[in-house]
Protein backbone atom coordinates (compact mmCIF):
# COMPACT_ATOMS: atom_id res chain seq x y z
CA UNK A 1 0.00 0.00 0.00
CA UNK A 2 1.49 3.71 -0.88
CA UNK A 3 0.22 6.61 1.24
CA UNK A 4 0.78 9.68 -0.82
CA UNK A 5 0.67 13.09 0.73
CA UNK A 6 -0.07 16.56 -0.39
CA UNK A 7 3.21 19.14 -0.43
CA UNK A 8 1.84 20.70 2.85
CA UNK A 9 1.59 17.62 4.60
CA UNK A 10 5.16 16.48 3.46
CA UNK A 11 6.85 19.85 5.22
CA UNK A 12 4.33 19.38 8.24
CA UNK A 13 5.61 15.80 9.10
CA UNK A 14 9.18 16.60 7.79
CA UNK A 15 9.32 19.48 10.02
CA UNK A 16 8.10 17.70 13.21
CA UNK A 17 10.45 15.30 12.39
CA UNK A 18 13.45 17.72 12.16
CA UNK A 19 11.71 18.74 16.18
CA UNK A 20 11.84 15.36 17.24
CA UNK A 21 15.55 15.05 16.20
CA UNK A 22 16.83 18.46 16.84
CA UNK A 23 16.70 17.35 20.98
CA UNK A 24 18.13 13.69 20.40
CA UNK A 25 21.04 14.11 17.73
CA UNK A 26 24.08 16.81 18.19
CA UNK A 27 27.27 17.21 16.43
CA UNK A 28 30.64 16.24 18.14
CA UNK A 29 31.14 18.20 21.10
CA UNK A 30 34.58 19.91 21.33
CA UNK A 31 34.15 22.44 23.45
CA UNK A 32 32.75 21.44 27.22
CA UNK A 33 30.45 24.23 27.13
CA UNK A 34 28.75 23.00 24.59
CA UNK A 35 25.35 21.93 24.11
CA UNK A 36 23.28 20.24 22.43
CA UNK A 37 21.22 22.45 19.83
CA UNK A 38 17.71 23.72 21.23
CA UNK A 39 14.40 22.20 19.07
CA UNK A 40 14.11 24.40 17.03
CA UNK A 41 17.78 24.51 15.72
CA UNK A 42 18.97 22.87 13.09
CA UNK A 43 21.49 20.66 12.95
CA UNK A 44 24.38 20.98 10.84
CA UNK A 45 25.41 18.57 8.69
CA UNK A 46 22.53 16.30 9.38
CA UNK A 47 20.20 15.43 6.80
CA UNK A 48 16.65 13.85 7.18
CA UNK A 49 14.19 12.58 4.46
CA UNK A 50 10.98 10.91 5.15
CA UNK A 51 10.62 8.41 2.76
CA UNK A 52 7.22 7.00 3.99
CA UNK A 53 5.10 7.45 7.27
CA UNK A 54 1.07 5.56 7.74
CA UNK A 55 -0.67 3.87 9.92
CA UNK A 56 -0.93 -0.05 11.20
CA UNK A 57 -4.33 -0.86 10.70
CA UNK A 58 -6.18 -2.04 13.69
CA UNK A 59 -3.54 -0.81 16.01
CA UNK A 60 -2.45 2.27 18.01
CA UNK A 61 0.72 1.98 16.07
CA UNK A 62 2.20 3.95 13.01
CA UNK A 63 5.19 3.03 10.67
CA UNK A 64 7.68 5.65 9.61
CA UNK A 65 10.42 4.83 7.79
CA UNK A 66 13.29 7.64 7.85
CA UNK A 67 16.56 8.42 5.48
CA UNK A 68 19.04 10.05 7.81
CA UNK A 69 22.94 10.86 7.10
CA UNK A 70 25.51 11.78 9.50
CA UNK A 71 28.25 13.68 9.01
CA UNK A 72 32.22 12.49 9.82
CA UNK A 73 32.96 11.99 13.76
CA UNK A 74 28.83 13.24 14.35
CA UNK A 75 27.49 11.96 17.77
CA UNK A 76 24.20 11.15 18.70
CA UNK A 77 23.14 11.84 22.26
CA UNK A 78 21.61 9.36 24.27
CA UNK A 79 17.67 8.81 23.79
CA UNK A 80 14.94 6.22 22.73
CA UNK A 81 11.57 6.15 20.68
CA UNK A 82 8.66 4.51 21.54
CA UNK A 83 8.25 1.74 19.51
CA UNK A 84 11.41 -0.79 17.90
CA UNK A 85 13.83 0.59 15.43
CA UNK A 86 15.41 -1.07 12.88
CA UNK A 87 18.26 0.37 11.18
CA UNK A 88 20.40 -0.68 8.22
CA UNK A 89 23.72 1.28 7.61
CA UNK A 90 23.74 2.08 3.64
CA UNK A 91 26.74 3.58 3.80
CA UNK A 92 29.60 4.47 6.25
CA UNK A 93 30.48 3.24 9.91
CA UNK A 94 28.54 4.13 13.09
CA UNK A 95 29.09 2.56 16.82
CA UNK A 96 25.68 2.50 18.83
CA UNK A 97 25.78 2.72 22.57
CA UNK A 98 23.02 0.73 24.21
CA UNK A 99 22.93 1.31 27.81
CA UNK A 100 23.37 -2.07 29.06
CA UNK A 101 25.21 -3.55 26.31
CA UNK A 102 28.66 -3.33 24.79
CA UNK A 103 29.58 -0.97 21.90
CA UNK A 104 27.76 -2.60 18.85
CA UNK A 105 29.89 -1.61 15.45
CA UNK A 106 27.77 -1.78 12.18
CA UNK A 107 29.17 -0.88 8.39
CA UNK A 108 27.58 -0.75 5.05
CA UNK A 109 25.21 -3.64 4.69
CA UNK A 110 25.07 -4.40 8.18
CA UNK A 111 21.97 -3.27 10.37
CA UNK A 112 20.51 -3.51 13.84
CA UNK A 113 17.22 -4.18 15.74
CA UNK A 114 16.61 -1.98 19.02
CA UNK A 115 13.73 -2.66 21.36
CA UNK A 116 10.95 -0.24 22.34
CA UNK A 117 12.19 2.18 24.70
CA UNK A 118 15.62 1.43 24.22
CA UNK A 119 18.11 4.30 25.49
CA UNK A 120 20.98 4.08 23.26
CA UNK A 121 23.30 7.06 21.49
CA UNK A 122 25.57 6.74 18.60
CA UNK A 123 28.66 7.79 17.30
CA UNK A 124 29.87 7.97 13.37
CA UNK A 125 33.33 7.15 12.12
CA UNK A 126 35.64 9.20 9.89
CA UNK A 127 33.03 9.32 6.57
CA UNK A 128 29.85 10.04 6.20
CA UNK A 129 26.99 7.39 7.83
CA UNK A 130 23.58 6.79 5.34
CA UNK A 131 21.37 4.97 7.87
CA UNK A 132 17.62 3.85 6.27
CA UNK A 133 15.96 3.29 10.20
CA UNK A 134 12.20 1.87 10.13
CA UNK A 135 10.33 2.50 13.08
CA UNK A 136 6.54 1.18 14.50
CA UNK A 137 5.64 3.29 16.90
CA UNK A 138 3.21 4.32 19.25
CA UNK A 139 0.74 7.37 18.19
CA UNK A 140 0.96 10.38 19.52
CA UNK A 141 4.30 9.72 21.30
CA UNK A 142 7.12 11.89 19.76
CA UNK A 143 9.78 10.13 17.30
CA UNK A 144 12.40 10.32 19.93
CA UNK A 145 12.70 10.99 23.71
CA UNK A 146 15.46 12.30 25.22
CA UNK A 147 17.15 9.89 27.53
CA UNK A 148 16.37 11.27 31.27
CA UNK A 149 19.18 9.64 33.11
CA UNK A 150 22.68 9.98 33.15
CA UNK A 151 24.51 7.07 31.04
CA UNK A 152 25.65 3.67 33.00
CA UNK A 153 29.24 2.87 33.21
CA UNK A 154 30.28 1.12 29.98
CA UNK A 155 30.49 -2.98 30.89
Amino acid sequence: MEVKFSAGARRSIAGAVVMAFGLALSPAVHAQDAKPPAITEAVPGLKRTILQKFDVPGTTFEMVVLRVEFPPGFEVTRHSHPGPEASYVLEGEITYLLDGKPPAKRVAGESIELPMDAIHGAKIGPARVVLLNSYVLVKGRPLVEPAKSPAPPAP
